[in-house]
């Protein structure tokens, strides 16, 4: 599965023009949405108490939104494609995938209104692949799956501001989407002896075709008042709702090698409807130049109702279906003091959220929390000069079990492998320090420690009888030591961009299954960029 990470670290939050949705896999949304839809992407790396708590750096991505007067206009196409040698997998070859995304962008602006508007479409194929090796008793199961996939992506997002005074703005934005996808997954099992590794014994496929169906609707409706223009006072208030409808369906044809006519026939119904409303304010005030006082709370509340029905040969097994009911609270306020004494520019804050969740699977509760928690962070900054300066900064933050992770429903991959939700997970703590020196603000050396209690293993193997499963559980201790080096790069008159390199040393401690796990391992990353 593809996921975005940053140095590494897969806790790196994806948001959209300033918004996180954390009840879509915005990894698959990204990598649907064309680049020319994009104005821009910002990282935060140590984000401050304004922030949620939940994750740990944020990739903003903001879509383009013109802000031109009169009426503008711009269509694009982009065309993409890539042929893949797949003779490692059973009787497969060469395959061709590419994609097609054409955009229409829309903006006008004049007097007081700023409308957009934008419309994408993005058609494609890609394909996955893996292998697995089990070793149960004295056989081995070997296992190798293709996926060949297509999709049709298309989202239409509008938007209008209204400039009630010059210091008054409401705004209000929806976005329409939708992902077809489809799916033809090939998994050959082998099995043979410990003895004779070597020697097949059997095999059989397991087919498993694939139809996706995902519709969203993301809407916000947003104010502003800017008290003092000279001194920054804002007032703002967001109402947003986002909801999410998918429905998943798998069918599994199983049968032998030798005599392919012998099938078993399962089918695999997932829906999954989304809705989540939140509600946000935050006030700034300006003391004067040096000191600025910001003051915010937010709740949020998502409920997801996952229903999952199995069949064989088309009668409903009633052990392998469920219905999952899940609801979240999260309520949060945050005070952030910034101070300049001198030479230092100081900064600390403290945001404080509750946590309410509840499951139910037929009615039954799995699921029950309520807990309180506490989010310290602050920085200092010393200038050494006009240009340079050293910063040092500390966050405590949370990873949060997500839906999926919780849901204790069984999704079949193939006939031999499945995955579990664990509705008993905990929530990661994750607590960072962090030297850097900066030129201009702009981090040029740095180094970072960070220390995650309870962290979550998304992929845990189990075995029963012949089947393996994996299931997220909170079984090691992580360590995480960074230094890392920007530089600017120069050519001549017409040609300068940057680069950095990332020296990562990632040390886990965990006991599972009886197994103590003692390990750590270094990790070098190198990326430069340049303009001419």
């Amino acid at each position: 599965q593809e996921k975005v990470t940053l140095g590494g670290s897969q806790s790196l939050q994806i948001w959209i023009d300033g918004k996180p949705s954390p009840y879509q896999d915005m990894s698959a949304l990204l990598r649907d949405m064309p680049g020319d839809q994009i104005d821009k992407i910002e990282l935060i790396t140590q984000p401050g108490a304004q922030f949620d708590a939940a994750g740990g750096a944020i990739l903003n991505v903001v879509l383009k939104r013109n802000v031109n007067l009169g009426w503008k206009g711009t269509a694009s196409i982009n065309v993409g494609g890539y042929r893949y040698d797949q003779s490692r997998f059973y009787d497969q070859d060469n395959n061709n995938y590419g994609r097609i995304n054409p955009g229409l962008n829309l903006t006008y602006r004049k007097g007081k209104i700023s409308l957009f508007a934008n419309g994408t479409l993005n058609n494609g194929s890609y394909f996955d692949g893996f292998s697995v090796n089990r070793f149960i008793e004295n056989d081995i199961y070997n296992g190798n799956n293709l996926n060949n996939a297509k999709y049709f992506y298309r989202a239409v997002r509008t938007g209008i501001d209204y400039n009630v005074t010059d210091k008054t703005t409401l705004g209000f934005t929806t976005r329409i989407w939708g992902r077809d996808g489809k799916e033809a997954a090939t998994n050959r099992t082998t099995v043979s002896n410990a003895s004779l590794p070597d020697k097949v014994l059997y095999a059989f496929f397991t087919d498993n075709d694939g139809d996706d169906r995902t519709r969203g609707l993301y809407s916000s409706i947003g104010f502003k008042h800017e008290f003092d223009k000279k001194i920054e006072k804002t007032f703002t208030l967001d109402l947003d709702y986002n909801n999410i409808n998918s429905t998943s369906i798998n069918d599994l044809t199983i049968y032998p090698e030798e005599t392919p006519t012998i099938r078993s026939l399962s089918k695999q119904t997932v829906k999954q409807p989304v809705d989540l409303y939140v509600l946000k304010a935050d006030y700034t005030h300006s003391i004067d130049s040096t000191f600025k006082i910001s003051l915010g709370a937010k709740s949020s509340f998502a409920g997801i109702n996952n229903g999952l029905s199995f069949e064989r040969s088309g009668v409903l097994s009633p052990n392998e279906s469920n219905d999952f009911l899940y609801n979240e609270n999260i309520n949060a306020a945050y005070e952030n003091i910034n101070k300049s004494v001198g030479k230092i520019d100081l900064s600390g804050g403290l945001r404080t959220e509750q946590t309410v969740i509840n499951g139910k699977t037929d009615n039954v509760t799995v699921l029950k929390r309520d807990y309180l928690q506490f989010f310290p962070s602050g920085s200092a900054l010393y200038r050494l000069d006009e240009h340079m300066g050293v910063q040092g900064s500390y966050a405590k933050r949370v990873n949060r079990p997500s839906f999926d992770q919780q849901n204790p429903f069984t999704y079949f991959i193939d006939s031999l492998t499945y995955t579990k939700g664990n509705p008993s997970l905990l929530p990661e703590i994750v607590q960072t320090s962090k030297l850097t020196f900066t030129y201009d603000y702009q981090p040029v050396f740095g180094i970072s420690y960070s220390v995650t209690d309870s962290v979550i293993v998304e992929n845990a193997p189990k075995i029963e009888g012949t089947r393996t499963f994996t299931t997220a559980e909170n079984i090691a201790h992580q360590s995480r030591l960074e230094l890392q080096l920007n530089f600017p790069i120069k050519l001549g008159k017409y040609i300068d961009g940057f680069g950095g390199n990332q020296l990562i040393r990632n040390a886990y401690n965990a006991t599972y299954q009886d197994t103590k796990y003692d390990e750590s391992r270094w990790h070098w990353l190198a990326y430069w960029s340049i303009n001419g």
